[in-house]
């Protein structure tokens, strides 16, 4: 449904565009997805009452990952349900931690963020066999991931230290699902560069072997 969807828009927008067909629809099914996903979280934001905490990590999530990468489902279904749960549970997470006190509340945030800029030095960019980075952008990528971080982050942690804005609690569960998901994908893709995927092993598009 969502690759025929795609298809008609494409070939209604970009018929005579300078690029194969394909590369449009494709495009189309990512931004498509990702809406529906987003959409799908905002209204569980609505309907939780917690619509700023929801914009939040929609914004780190997304914004972030652009520099870090991480991990990627086979299918549109299982990326947005990997989403959802990933924002159900930092929820839950953000819900348990409003009964804790602020100091704890504050070292948690330091070190998770301190957690995040290392997995960022260390890993960033992760990349995707469908997404190869060449050697250029990759220390590009790094230095905008690292900065990223660590200006959100220690932004979070001094404006709930001084304002004690609870809602800024969702870095912790936030920053957390972009380390484990960079963590997963790194694990399914391989620190030299290769994919593994049902038993063989595919060699990186990009054919970088720094890692």
């Amino acid at each position: 449904m969502l690759h025929t969807l795609s298809k008609r828009i494409a070939f209604f927008l970009f018929k005579d565009g300078q690029y194969p067909i394909e590369v449009y629809v494709y495009g189309l099914e990512l931004i498509i997805s990702s809406l529906v996903g987003e959409m799908v979280v905002l209204f569980l934001g609505l309907m939780l009452d917690r619509l700023m905490e929801t914009l939040i990590f929609i914004l780190l999530i997304k914004y972030i990952r652009i520099y870090s990468g991480g991990f990627h489902a086979k299918t549109y279904i299982v990326c947005n349900m990997t989403f959802i749960t990933s924002y159900l549970f930092s929820v839950l997470i953000c819900y348990k931690l409003r009964s804790v006190q602020d100091n704890t509340i504050i070292g948690l945030m330091i070190i998770t963020v301190v957690i995040a800029i290392a997995t960022m030095i260390k890993l960033a960019p992760i990349e995707n066999k469908n997404k190869p980075i060449s050697v250029e952008r990759r220390p590009i990528l790094r230095r905008k991931a690292v900065a990223v971080v660590t200006f959100v982050g220690f932004a979070f942690v001094m404006v709930y230290y001084l304002y004690r804005v609870r809602e800024f609690i969702m870095i912790i569960p936030g920053y957390l699902t972009i380390v484990i998901s960079m963590l997963v994908e790194q694990r399914l893709y391989g620190k030299d560069g290769n994919y593994e995927e049902d038993g063989k092993i595919y060699i990186g598009k990009s054919g970088c072997k720094d890692r």
